[in-house]
């Protein structure tokens, strides 16, 4: 049995992989609970009554630096050093992508778990795109392959450039990325995404001349939903992600489906707050005529799992083991 973790920029997810096809006894934990991945796992153990499991698997926002260290990029406090955890102990099996884990779990995700907002079925002809606000913002494709075979890609998608469509798209990236002080272009994530809303909303009231109120972070933001600069805001939000999903789709031909996850999109929906004629119709608007059909039939859903990435953490040591 191993421990497999999903950790995100605000939660940390855990299950247990007993060798079948979903997460067992999973638990979702503030990432801030715990100083590092070697407390988080031992306290799910306790909590779970299971001991010396053989191995921890992890999904995360996380690179390599060349060190055989792991840092995260949604989460600046955090770092995984297999050295130090085998030296605890604890036996590390691999950290992949977050979104690319949650696109193996988009492979075998059930049909109960999805939101349909357009079209009811994947065309498993094409390829597969996840992507979606959270803390950060997430993409990966799933590319189908002979014999229901799957590989996937993870990406920096959410770290392109921001495309602009009208004056006021420009505007406000501009004023974002006055507002964020970088020494580097707009990036979609800084204006989709949890950490980006905050700076969208005090970019809109600069815009308009207003009195920005102190929305520190995204929940703040959508508690103030009838705020005329918050409605605003939200629908710039959603009109940047129907672009990106825009770009998403016709880049690697992932007619097969966009699948929307992330905790953000997940708060969203839940508050009825999740403009999703906004964000198809700029996911569609003057498109080239070349793909124009094509984005026109893409499906697209809602992802309603919070452990996706989990079951594709098994979904994937499955697909190994079985392929060798």
């Amino acid at each position: 049995m191993r421990v497999i973790c999903d950790i995100g920029g605000t939660h940390i997810r855990l299950a247990q992989d007993h060798g079948g096809r979903d997460p067992v006894d999973p638990r979702r934990y503030a990432v801030s609970n715990f100083s590092d991945l070697y407390d988080a796992v031992e306290f799910y153990c306790m909590e779970t009554d299971i001991h010396d499991p053989d191995s921890v698997a992890v999904a995360a926002a996380a690179n390599d630096a060349g060190d055989g260290v792991y840092r995260f990029f949604n989460n600046e406090g955090w770092a995984i050093d297999p050295a130090a955890l085998r030296k605890r102990g604890m036996a590390l099996d691999g950290v992949i992508n977050d979104f690319a884990a949650s696109a193996w779990g988009m492979t075998c995700v059930p049909d109960h778990a999805l939101y349909a907002i357009r079209g009811t079925q994947s065309d498993h002809h094409y390829p597969r795109a996840i992507l979606g606000p959270g803390t950060g913002l997430g993409l990966a494709y799933a590319l189908p392959l002979e014999n229901g075979r799957w590989r996937v890609q993870g990406t920096h998608g959410g770290h392109m450039m921001a495309s602009c469509l009208n004056d006021e798209h420009h505007l406000i990236c501009e004023l974002v990325g006055r507002l964020n002080g970088h020494d580097r272009m707009v990036i979609v994530e800084d204006v989709v995404s949890g950490r980006g809303l905050p700076t969208l909303y005090r970019a809109v009231c600069q815009m308009n001349g207003d009195e920005p109120l102190p929305l520190e972070n995204a929940a703040h933001v959508l508690d103030y939903a009838d705020n005329p600069s918050v409605v605003e805001t939200l629908r710039l939000f959603h009109e940047f992600l129907g672009l990106f999903m825009h770009n998403v789709a016709i880049t690697l031909e992932s007619y097969g489906g966009l699948y929307l996850d992330g905790g953000l999109t997940a708060r969203l929906y839940e508050k009825g707050l999740f403009d999703h004629a906004r964000v198809l119709d700029f996911m569609t608007l003057k498109p080239a005529p070349s793909v124009k059909a094509d984005l026109d039939k893409t499906p697209v859903f809602i992802v309603n799992d919070p452990y996706i990435a989990l079951r594709g953490l098994i979904a994937m040591d499955r697909s190994n083991r079985k392929n060798g």
